[in-house]
């Protein structure tokens, strides 16, 4: 993390060895880079994304050799959910789907994952942060004829979110686009 705030939370997996815990990971990197991403008075100059390409790739690199695949999500509130295999098989096996995936291509190095936004009125029977919210967001794409409003839509449901990487056959992970600052 950016500030070393995560370090309660994973202290028991750390102390497993679960968790590779790398807090204030920018000030690592530089010193300017670690002010940058948590150090400025205001929160909103900082810049707490500012190292994640690099993160991501020292997460790929450090699993070389100790893992098949890597999974990588984006933040601790999404999930990788599958309701149509939960339904036919009661449990999502992703170490076997990734195995079944891999042996149809061989030399498979990533598997990418799509999005769902999800949200709406909470689920009043869920049990589970997964089963509070099982509808779409309300972004219908066939409401949307064109321009814009269209382009908007097609980014919130079509963008990758998640992939799986073979550590030892990945050179990077480079962020496939860039964000502009601000509307103008």
């Amino acid at each position: 993390d950016t500030d070393g705030s995560y370090e309660p939370y994973l202290r028991s997996f750390i102390a497993r060895g679960i968790v590779k815990y790398f807090p204030r990971f920018p000030a690592m990197i530089a010193p300017k880079l670690g002010l940058l991403a948590s150090g400025l008075r205001s929160r909103a100059e900082q810049r707490q994304m500012l190292l994640e390409p690099h993160a991501l790739d020292l997460c790929v690199w450090e699993n070389r050799q100790l893992a098949d695949w890597v999974v990588v999500i984006h933040s601790f509130e999404e999930y990788l959910h599958s309701q149509t295999m939960m339904e036919s098989g009661g449990m999502l096996k992703l170490g076997h789907l990734v195995k079944q995936w891999a042996s149809e291509v061989p030399g498979t190095a990533v598997l990418e994952f799509y999005q769902e936004p999800m949200g709406g009125p909470r689920n009043p029977e869920a049990q589970t942060t997964i089963s509070a919210w099982t509808r779409k967001r309300g972004l219908e794409m066939s409401d949307f004829k064109a321009g814009r409003e269209a382009m908007e839509a097609h980014n919130n449901h079509f963008q990758p979110f998640a992939w799986i990487v073979d550590p030892a056959n990945t050179l990077d992970t480079a962020v496939p686009f860039a964000q502009a600052r601000a509307e103008n």
